[in-house]
């Protein structure tokens, strides 16, 4: 069952990435709301700082450690941010499945 869905987040991770206002089209429907109110200017100012990483990208970005790195500091954040217990933080290879992508590529 993971290996499927992990297939399918492969290819909506890519598709989102190569397609964006197609992708805020599909949500759109989804949600039953009108594409303008999520072009809305709040939201576009938002799109201008976030760069959506294909799951390609997220691979290589596992295998060189810099989302391990990413997802440690953050909780090292939280940590200091008084949040949650050090005691409390798992190491992101147990909730970031970099190898099932990886499998779902092929």
């Amino acid at each position: 069952m993971a290996k499927r869905v992990e297939k399918v987040l492969y290819e909506a991770l890519n598709f989102r990435a190569a397609n964006p206002d197609e992708t805020l089209e599909m949500v759109a429907k989804m949600s039953e709301q009108k594409v303008e109110d999520l072009k809305g200017e709040d939201l576009k100012g938002e799109a201008v700082h976030i760069k959506v990483l294909s799951a390609d990208d997220q691979i290589k970005m596992w295998e060189d450690g810099t989302i391990k790195t990413w997802l440690t500091n953050m909780g090292d954040f939280f940590v200091k941010g008084g949040k949650v217990q050090e005691s409390e933080l798992l190491d992101p290879a147990e909730y970031f499945q970099g190898d099932l992508l990886k499998e779902a590529a092929k």
